[in-house]
C-alpha cells in the first residue's frame, strides 16, 4: 500500500493539521507563536495555502499579548468623521506569517514598521498568486473579516485581495501607488464602501478626503 500524499491539500492529514493550527491560533486569542510553525508546516509541506491568510495579525495588526502593538490605523485617524471601527480597522487583517515559505523568522515587538508592512505586502501577494479558492482570497483582503465570512457574493470575494494590498503600500506613504489600487477596486465594486475609505485615508486634501468619506458613507456594503 503507497504511503499517504502529503503534498496534496485536500488531503485528511492537510484537514487535520489546518485545524490544528486554526485550534491554536483561536483568531488570534490564542497562542500565536505556537499557531506560526503550524500555519507555516500546513504551506511547506502540504501546500495548502489558504493558511497564508489567517495568522496576519501577529505581523500587521499586533497582538497586546505578545507585546507587537502597530499603530499604523491611528497614523492615518486624521479627522472626527473617520474614528470608527472600520477606518479604525482599515489596517488590520490577514497578511500571514508564512516565515518558511519567505524565509522570514518570527516576529518580534522590536520588528521596525517598515519591515513588518514589507512582509505583509509579500504575504498577500504570495496569497493571491497561489490560491484560486474565493474565501482564502476574500481573507487576504478584508479588515472585517467575521463580516465578510458569510457573504456569498464570489466576485466579491474574488476582487477585495487588493486593497489589503493598497493598505500596505498607503502605510508606507506611496500614497499616489495606494489611490491607484482603491480607484480600480472602487470602479470594479462600486457598491463597496471600503474602497471609498481607503481613497479617504490616501487623500491629502482635507476638502477631497470629506468627500470621498460621505461618498463612502452612501454605499450598501463594506
Amino acid at each position: 500500500m503507497s504511503p499517504p500524499n502529503t503534498n496534496d491539500p485536500h488531503s485528511p492529514a492537510t484537514h487535520v493539521a489546518f485545524q490544528h493550527a486554526l485550534d491554536a491560533y483561536n483568531h488570534g486569542k490564542g497562542d500565536v507563536f505556537q499557531a506560526i510553525p503550524l500555519f507555516e508546516e500546513a504551506v511547506s509541506r502540504y501546500h495548502l495555502y489558504m493558511a497564508l491568510v489567517f495568522p496576519g495579525d501577529i505581523f500587521y495588526s499586533g497582538n497586546a499579548k505578545y507585546t507587537l502593538k502597530p499603530d499604523y490605523a491611528l497614523a492615518f485617524d486624521t479627522t472626527p468623521r473617520q474614528r470608527s471601527t472600520v477606518l479604525c480597522s482599515v489596517f488590520s487583517g490577514s497578511a500571514t506569517a508564512t516565515c518558511s515559505a519567505m524565509g522570514f523568522s518570527r516576529p518580534t515587538a522590536t520588528c521596525r514598521k517598515t519591515e513588518r508592512l514589507l512582509r505583509a505586502q509579500q504575504h498577500y501577494e504570495q496569497a493571491l498568486h497561489n490560491t484560486s479558492q474565493p474565501i482564502a482570497r476574500l481573507l487576504c483582503g478584508l479588515a472585517d473579516l467575521e463580516y465578510y465570512k458569510h457573504q456569498g457574493d464570489v466576485r466579491t470575494q474574488l476582487h477585495v485581495i487588493p486593497l489589503g494590498i493598497a493598505d500596505c503600500i498607503l502605510a508606507r506613504s506611496h500614497r499616489d501607488r495606494a489611490m491607484e489600487i482603491y480607484v480600480d477596486v472602487a470602479e470594479s465594486m462600486p457598491h463597496l464602501k471600503r474602497p471609498g475609505f481607503g481613497l479617504a485615508l490616501a487623500a491629502q486634501d482635507p476638502v477631497e478626503r470629506i468627500a470621498y468619506v460621505e461618498e463612502a458613507a452612501d454605499k450598501a456594503d463594506y
